[in-house]
């Protein structure tokens, strides 16, 4: 277990859920944001008052933002 990790922490990690920070970090995004996408792209988990995605939504997320970054990145040169 990596040190200043709660075992708590590391048994949502190892169970691949990535808190609303992480998820905030992780995607480039304000709270706010994502708290915006609660629901719509991102399935909220609450333990005990803190809220966790699923990683593999988080991830998702980040190839369909990158893949508009490329259309748009590639629609200059059209």
């Amino acid at each position: 277990m990596p040190r200043g990790l709660s075992k708590e922490s590391a048994e949502l990690a190892r169970r691949g859920l990535v808190s609303r920070n992480e998820a905030c970090r992780v995607l480039g995004l304000s709270r706010a944001t994502v708290r915006g996408m609660d629901g719509i792209h991102l399935t909220p988990i609450t333990v005990r008052g803190a809220v966790y995605y699923h990683r593999t939504e988080v991830d998702s997320l980040i190839s369909a933002r990158s893949g508009v970054s490329a259309q748009q990145a590639f629609a200059v040169f059209a």
